[in-house]
């Protein structure tokens, strides 16, 4: 075996491999577990890898990433496929933690269709912070409308103040 291919394969379908990925559960990520191991070894060095096989241990590596993806919690493969919230969880967060997120931004809105009307100062401002909200950055704004990014960063941080205040008297 001269191949990185051939000894990701030999691992691949071991039976040790196939022990272990079958007893973790749920059922449903046997096969996703079992291709990010592969995954896992084709981004290892090659060399490394059938040194491990000449020294008999490239199968106790294979099995040690697997248990670290099936049981730890700071892995790619947990964010992937294990920290996944039911549908009950789900509900449940979106009313505690965003059912106020959802009424602050209706109150920025509010706010800001207001100010469009107002005067063409406070018009002015509230283009520039809905420009900022699509763009992300006041670079970003700076750069779409050519104004100097000093002026941005005044007229965001000072939209910033009041919708938090209009904010924080509403809640």
């Amino acid at each position: 075996m001269n191949n990185c291919n051939e000894y990701i394969e030999k691992i691949y379908l071991h039976p040790a491999i196939e022990e272990l990925i079958g007893k973790i559960k749920p059922i449903e990520i046997q096969d996703d577990l079992r291709q990010e191991l592969a995954i896992a070894l084709y981004e290892y060095d090659c060399n490394k890898l059938i040194e491990m096989s000449n020294r008999n241990e490239l199968i106790y590596f294979a099995l040690r990433i697997v248990l670290n993806m099936a049981k730890g919690t700071s892995n790619d493969f947990y964010r992937k496929f294990r920290k996944q919230l039911s549908d009950d969880q789900l509900q449940e967060y979106l009313t505690k933690n965003h059912a106020i997120n959802f009424r602050s931004v209706d109150i920025a809105q509010q706010l800001l269709d207001k100010k469009l009307t107002e005067n063409s100062i406070s018009a002015h401002e509230s283009i520039i912070f809905s420009k900022y909200v699509e763009l992300g950055s006041m670079g970003e704004v700076a750069k779409f409308y050519s104004i100097p990014k000093a002026h941005i960063f005044q007229v965001i941080t000072n939209i910033k103040k009041q919708l938090k205040n209009q904010i924080n008297e509403s809640i």
